[in-house]
């Protein structure tokens, strides 16, 4: 009897513990990773999604300007399809960057779920005169 009493009040003080460090989050998974597959010259090199809202900032990779094309810029979010950007073509010299924000309306989710955004980005090389796509893959957490 004397040990079921001392065993009990053993398995009384790991349960509150357990509980203690489960309530400090010591117990909680990360959140999934970020990263990126595919895409050619123009990559993206951050991302963000937000709401209905993905924000990707792109560089030249290539060696020669490159011009995005007037709505070249689309993209889907978990199947979810998202407007087309960006309004006008731009121009980006190597190495240079620009930011691009696309609303996917449709698009639902909390901060800390995991998506993936399909993006295709049409660009033209002026000094080839073809137009090219680069397209990938980005992920992460919802923030």
């Amino acid at each position: 009897m004397e040990y079921m009493v001392i065993y009990g009040f053993a398995m009384i003080i790991i349960m509150i513990v357990a509980v203690a460090l489960w309530q400090m989050g010591i117990f909680k998974t990360p959140g999934p990773s970020r990263g990126q597959s595919g895409f050619s010259q123009i990559k993206p090199i951050d991302w963000k999604m937000s709401g209905t809202s993905l924000t990707v900032t792109l560089t030249n990779d290539a060696g020669n300007k490159l011009v995005i094309k007037k709505d070249g810029v689309t993209a889907s979010v978990n199947g979810v399809g998202c407007d087309k950007r960006p309004d006008a073509d731009i121009e980006l010299r190597p190495g240079q960057m620009t930011q691009i924000e696309l609303t996917c309306s449709g698009f639902s989710g909390t901060v800390g779920e995991y998506y993936r955004a399909e993006i295709s980005i049409e660009y033209y090389n002026p000094v080839s005169e073809i137009t090219h796509s680069s397209a990938g893959k980005c992920w992460g957490a919802i923030e």
